[in-house]
Order: C-alpha cells, then structure tokens, then sequence
C-alpha cells in the first residue's frame, strides 16, 4: 500500500475530530503517505468514487444514516470503513449490519484508553479475583441547560429519521455498555433500561437512562447515564469491584486508577512509557481525542498488512446494541 486516502461522510464535531486525528497520524507517521481528507456531502453517490484500496471511508454523519450507509460503502466498492458510534439505531438496522461482510471499526474510543485496557489486564490475569459488580455513571448537562436557557434551536437529533427513537440511550448508553461488555468479556444474560424523558422538549429523546446488566455467576453491572445532571461536564467513572481488590477510574483524571485493597487505597498513574496511537506523555490533556487517533492508528496497521492490536469492531456493537434495543422497549 502506497498511500491511505481518507473520504469523511459528515461535517460536524465528530468529523473534526477525525481530521485532527488523521493530522495528528500524519506527522507520527509520515511515511504513512494519509492523503488530505475528502470531505462527503450527505448526499454523495458512494458508488460514484470508484474506491480502490487505499480508500478508507468515515461515516460521521446522522446515526440513522449509519448502517445504510456501510452497506452502500461495501456495495460500492469500498474496502475499509471506519463508523461514528452507534452504528444503526433500531434491531431492523443491526440486521443491515450483519451483512457487512468487510472490516469496520466502530469509534468507541474510551475502551481505547490506558486505563480501561490496564483494568482489562488486570481482570484478565486475576489480580482482582472474581469480578462483583461493575458500575458507574456517565453524567452531562446538555438537556439541564437547554430547559434552563429556553433555547429550543432545532438540530439534527430532533428529527426521529436522522436520529433514531432515542438519544441518551445512543448517544452515551452506547459507551457504558461498550466498556461493561469489554470489561466484562462476554454478553449480558439479561437486565433492563430504564429512561426518563425529564427536561426534554422533543417527545423521543431521552435524557436519562438507568442501565442494569445481568451476566453469568450473579454478577451485575449498573449505571447511571444522563444529559440532564445539572453541573456536570463529561462526567464518566467506572468502579470495578472485585473479590479481592476494587479499582476505580474517571475520564476527567485519564491517566489514573485508583486501587482499593481492604481498607488500603492507592493511585496507579500511567507510566511514561506507555504511549498510545498519539505518542504523547501522560497528563497531555488530549482527552478523548487519544481513543479516536488509537483506534485509527491500529486500523491502519491492519490496511497496511502490519501487526496491530484489537481496537472495537462491528461485531462488538452489534452486540452492544441488540443488548440496548431489546431492554428499551
């Protein structure tokens, strides 16, 4: 391979952070040869590009527009297609998905981090023995302050054809869920979603979810997600506990675990020398922009035919979200 031409399907926030991603791989990876980025309108024709194999296709637009749209990429010729998370937005898209039959990485980059894949280890070597519980919270304010402000400016979520019937459930249910079944390592055999529509001006988008996971042994996993916590920014923490230790981690102190053993605590902090698809030191500050640029990083060894490590893939969300949509009905 003699180049990667990146095409982005969308001009919002997430489309931004795929470019500066691609930025930031091109000057670690020069010889990389990532061409500038085309930019797709929704309405583009995909069959039109007439890809070859260096073409990569991001889909960052409207979620609805997701699963559709890998099926087109891989009707048209497309070889590589990374997707925005959630990948379909009902049981009758995730259909569409399992016939995908090319590679898809899927940008749920919290799982992507130090500190989720420390704790996997961990739980993977024993260190903590039997796992309990895994539970957490994943707090914003968007809907808290656009009820307090009385701007009810129209967007794309508003429109159930774009959107899909839900919008905490998808938007951030989707990432508590990735990283529980990650974690966790196997599917839920069971558990319910709870959903409040409480400071919503638009009758399908929720504003807060109650997530409860049932898996094998009695063990549970339970979760606070929400757009409606007032005073919250992008409050995300995790708290795994365990038989014989507990660790905890928050998005807003990345590069930290806190390990409980008895009545002990301690703080693990990332080593130096532990760098991720961005190459920076820990405490940079790159935030969530680090998952996005890991999971690109290693979806290009793949293009490339070199080594890499598992970033998280279509199969994953499909089980993701046939947890979600059969508990929210």
């Amino acid at each position: 391979m003699s180049g990667i031409q990146p095409y982005i399907l969308g001009s919002g926030a997430a489309s931004k952070a795929i470019q500066n991603s691609l930025s930031v791989l091109d000057v670690l990876h020069p010889d990389w040869g990532i061409r500038k980025p085309i930019l797709l309108k929704r309405n583009t024709k995909l069959s039109d590009l007439k890809p070859n194999n260096e073409a990569v296709l991001f889909l960052a637009n409207p979620h609805a527009l997701h699963a559709p749209g890998l099926l087109e990429a891989q009707e048209a010729g497309f070889s590589w297609l990374i997707s925005e998370k959630p990948s379909a937005v009902s049981l009758d898209q995730v259909s569409l998905l399992k016939q995908i039959k090319i590679p898809v990485a899927v940008c749920h980059g919290y799982r992507q981090t130090w500190a989720i894949q420390k704790i996997k280890q961990m739980l993977s070597n024993g260190e903590l023995g039997s796992w309990i519980t895994i539970e957490g919270r994943y707090w914003q304010s968007s809907a808290a302050q656009k009820k307090l402000s009385g701007n009810f400016q129209k967007n794309w979520k508003d429109n159930q054809s774009l959107s899909g019937d839900f919008d905490v459930l998808l938007d951030l249910g989707t990432h508590w869920v990735d990283l529980v079944m990650f974690l966790a390592g196997e599917n839920p055999t069971g558990g319910s979603v709870w959903r409040s529509y409480a400071n919503s001006d638009v009758a399908h988008r929720d504003t807060y979810n109650m997530i409860l996971m049932e898996f094998s042994e009695n063990r549970r996993s339970f979760a606070s997600v929400s757009k409606t916590v007032h005073g919250s920014g992008n409050d995300l923490e995790i708290h795994v506990i365990g038989e014989k230790k507990s660790i905890s981690w928050k998005f807003l102190n990345p590069d930290e675990l806190v390990i409980g053993e008895g009545n002990q605590k301690n703080t693990l902090n990332r080593p130096d020398d532990s760098l991720l698809g961005s190459q920076q030191y820990p405490f940079h500050g790159m935030g969530w922009l680090e998952g996005y640029i890991e999971i690109i990083k290693q979806y290009f060894m793949q293009m490339r035919g070199e080594k890499y490590t598992p970033y998280p893939n279509l199969n994953d969300q499909i089980r993701n979200l046939e947890f979600l949509f059969k508990q929210a009905k």
